[in-house]
């Protein structure tokens, strides 16, 4: 295709990279080992059946240190003016969140319909909250700001905290484990109140 036939994408047209935490942050630093996907990964009987590769997180790309850098690479090599990244809740909240206190309001079938957390609510949440985790999340997302990239923000890909699904105790007998992930109810709840640390934390920094 020659030069003068070449196309340019139509003006408000974001293209960009996405990634997930759990695949990219891991390989310098600390380690992250309080989700349920690291548990996974590393248990020996689903690596001896090939249910998972053998392949482990603390072997990735290193984003965590290096975000800087693959951030420049993404605006500059890629001409990308969007980025789509994840926060770890584990991270984020590397120990349970039951204790704070929520408004909890459910349907006549018992179905949650909404979650209300007060002030006190949040400035718990805070108080839980790892404020390390929370500030290298911020240079991050300050960093794709200052290299003018639009920042698509997950809240959750797939990884669930330790604390609140054992992917192990559930293969083995799921009726009769406590940590059963999205099976239990008390799940959505905690992720309300992780939503709304989320959203207060780090929305003044996303676009969408």
């Amino acid at each position: 295709m020659s030069e003068s036939q070449q196309e340019s994408f139509p003006d408000g047209f974001l293209w960009g990279t996405a990634m997930s935490g759990f695949q990219v942050e891991m390989g310098r630093g600390p380690i992250n080992s309080n989700s349920d996907w690291f548990k996974w990964v590393h248990d020996k009987e689903n690596i001896e059946k090939g249910i998972v590769s053998g392949d482990f997180p603390e072997n990735g790309p290193g984003f965590w240190e290096l975000y800087e850098e693959d951030l420049r690479r993404a605006r500059e090599d890629l001409n990308n003016n969007a980025i789509r990244l994840a926060i770890e809740w584990s991270r984020i909240f590397p120990n349970p969140t039951y204790d704070i206190p929520a408004r909890v309001v459910r349907d006549r079938r018992g179905n949650i319909e909404r979650v209300d957390l007060s002030k006190d609510s949040m400035t718990l949440l805070d108080e839980k909250a790892d404020h390390e985790a929370v500030k290298r999340y911020r240079e991050i997302l300050e960093k794709a700001k200052e290299l003018d990239l639009k920042i698509l923000l997950t809240v959750y890909h797939w990884p669930l905290p330790l604390w609140m699904h054992d992917p192990i105790s559930c293969k083995r007998d799921i009726l009769h484990t406590e940590k059963r992930g999205w099976l239990d109810d008390t799940t959505i709840i905690e992720f309300a109140k992780y939503s709304a640390y989320i959203a207060h934390t780090f929305g003044d920094l996303v676009d969408l």
